[in-house]
């Protein structure tokens, strides 16, 4: 065998060998062994590659189809995107084809045949190929057509499958939500249901477990509001609480000068002497003098509201006790207790009246608690001492004890829990004593409220023996007095709002002037009536002007400092009183009580200045220096 022919027979064979995992059969006739010479064996491959050619493209032959040449034909009908074909060289089976029907043309160069039917079948073959090849590619892209049709179909399956799962999901997921609330709501309303039904179960078992142990009819009780705190309430329910308050004013100042009018009544049920029932006086008024200082300085730790209702039961308790007081001894007691919460509870309630206020308001509302003591005088005292001449004395204490509840009512139903007024203790309370400012203020009311006392005490005797006026008109004096006072007390709140520093200032100078022009009118029965209806304007514009100036100088000592304003004014009561008898004493005659009272204002006004001069320059002094900047 030739050398040439035996290194193409094996390159083919490697070549076969190489792509046989494609499905790449070599033909039969490289297996078959050549048995005469290279011409017979370029013969057999010759017509090897004829028969594959025929037998693939439809050629006739009578030949019998080989296995090799069916597993090609078998081979190229396989799907060209799940069997490329290709290896990592790039060598195909179409490429395989095409070697070897060159190698076969190769072969027939070598035969005998004469050249142009080598030339001629070479050509054909060439022709048949360059056929078989655009076959190729029409069916490959054929094949990858009907692939993207299928993956557009694919893709459009199952994007519309997804839309369905996805509105299928969210149609389940509605209806299971309704079915859930649905089911909520059924439950919730059968658990109340059952609730209700249990609470009526249990509500009916007690009741009647009760009615079968105590042998009573129960009745279900309306549910008590809580009283609610001070910054709960609304400018209405302040103004209510400070009504309530003033009621307490007006029992206290119907108490305190009640028994002045029915002294003679009172000695003669007990068969005493004029001064030794004067002493009933000196016993309320001795009760608001220790009581004041007392109950303030040890009740710094209760809260303001549940400590006026002890004050006022307190105040109820005495005037209660001297309804029934069997003795003079007893009586002498009972009033002392009655007048131990007076100055106390004033004191309070101004503190409490200027939490309750609106800011730039606190004299409107000090003037509002204060104005029950001078209706008390216009009409609660008048109406007391007739109920006394008409009845008995007894029944005069009554209507206040009857006041004093009316307060204790008022009270708890209109008055908040004052969460805004801070607590304080003895030692805090007692520093108050020690404060020359306070204490100045207090000298200057004792002094100058007392001028007017100096008048006061000795009023019947001055309008009846120099005035002229008859004894049964002398209501009609003690009413304009009243008046007056109403007057002052609310004027007196416009001026603590202004300035209390010049309020005092211009109520002693009012109370200085009418006092003096008292001792010219006190001879004329209506100018002294008129007259005296001024000196309570003055002294009532006086008083609430003091009253806002202790507070702003006693610190935290305020409760203290507030009802030692009433122990200050009692003690000009008695000063005044006692003044105004040595002048009537000395020969001077009533009418000139105007003028010892007119130089008691000029003293007070006297202590006025330095102290309110003193106090301004203090002031200036903890005021922060400004700095220019640098």
């Amino acid at each position: 065998m030739p050398v040439g022919s035996l290194i193409r027979r094996a390159v083919d064979v490697f070549r076969d060998y190489m792509d046989a995992d494609n499905y790449i059969i070599a033909p039969r006739a490289l297996t078959e062994p050549v048995v005469a010479g290279d011409a017979h064996a370029s013969e057999g491959m010759e017509a090897s590659h004829e028969r594959e050619s025929e037998h693939e493209f439809g050629g006739a032959s009578t030949a019998p189809q080989e296995p090799y040449a069916r597993l090609i034909h078998q081979s190229l009908s396989i799907d060209i995107d799940d069997h490329p074909q290709v290896h990592g060289n790039g060598y195909s089976l179409e490429d395989a084809e095409d070697d070897a029907g060159e190698s076969a043309g190769e072969s027939d160069g070598t035969a005998s045949d004469p050249a142009e039917e080598k030339a001629a079948r070479k050509a054909a073959k060439v022709q048949q190929r360059r056929d078989n090849r655009a076959r190729r590619a029409q069916v490959r892209k054929e094949v990858v057509a009907r692939g993207t049709m299928a993956s557009k179909s694919a893709v459009a399956k199952s994007t519309q499958a997804s839309k369905k799962a996805v509105a299928k999901t969210a149609h389940s997921s509605r209806a299971a939500a309704a079915k859930t609330a649905h089911t909520s709501r059924a439950v919730a309303a059968k658990t109340a249901h059952t609730s209700r039904a249990a609470a009526v179960k249990t509500g009916q078992a007690s009741r009647h477990a009760y009615n079968s142990s105590k042998q009573v009819v129960v009745e279900r009780m309306p549910e008590r509001k809580p009283i609610p705190r001070q910054t709960e309430m609304g400018s209405r329910r302040a103004l209510f609480a400070l009504i309530a308050l003033s009621i307490g004013g007006f029992g206290i100042g119907t108490t305190e000068f009640v028994s002045m009018g029915l002294l003679k009544y009172i000695g003669a049920d007990y068969g005493i002497s004029d001064g030794a029932a004067g002493r009933i006086v000196t016993a309320y008024a001795m009760g608001v003098v220790v009581g004041a200082p007392l109950i303030t300085a040890l009740t710094g730790k209760i809260p303001r509201r549940r400590l006026l209702l002890l004050l006022m039961g307190a105040f109820t308790v005495g005037n209660g006790l001297s309804v029934i007081a069997p003795n003079y001894p007893f009586l002498i007691a009972a009033r002392f207790i009655a007048g131990i919460p007076h100055g106390a509870f004033f004191g309070v309630s101004s503190l409490v009246a200027v939490s309750l206020s609106k800011p730039g308001k606190r004299g409107q509302a000090i003037a509002i608690v204060n104005l029950g003591l001078p209706i008390a005088t216009l009409i609660g005292v008048p109406l007391a001492q007739a109920i006394g001449q008409a009845m008995s004395w007894h029944y005069a204490y009554a209507m206040v004890s009857l006041i004093g509840l009316a307060t204790l009512v008022s009270i708890w139903i209109a008055l908040p829990h004052m969460t805004l007024m801070l607590t304080t203790n003895p030692l805090t309370e007692l520093s108050a004593l020690i404060k020359p400012q306070v204490l100045l203020t207090l000298l200057m009311g004792t002094v100058g409220f007392g001028g007017m006392f100096a008048v006061y005490t000795y009023i019947s005797w001055t309008m009846t023996e120099v005035a002229g006026l008859p004894a049964s008109l002398m209501w009609i004096v003690l009413m304009s007095y009243g008046v007056g006072m109403i007057i002052g007390t609310w004027f007196g709140g416009k001026l603590v709002d202004y300035n209390p520093e010049r309020g005092i200032f211009f109520s002693l100078i009012i109370m200085m002037v009418i006092l003096t022009a008292f001792f010219f009118t006190s001879h004329n029965p209506w100018l002294g009536t008129i007259n005296f209806a001024l000196i309570g304007m003055s002294g009532s514009l006086l008083t609430p002007n003091l009253q806002s100036r202790l507070m702003d100088t006693a610190g935290e000592a305020q409760t203290l400092a507030s009802a030692l304003n009433q122990s200050a004014l009692n003690l000009a009561n008695a000063g005044g009183a006692v003044v105004g008898g040595w002048v009537v004493s000395a020969g001077f005659g009533y009418s000139s009580g105007g003028l010892a009272g007119a130089l008691m204002a000029l003293l007070s006004m006297i202590v006025w200045a330095p102290t309110a001069l003193v106090r301004r320059r203090s002031t200036a002094s903890v005021q922060p220096v400004s700095t220019p900047a640098s």
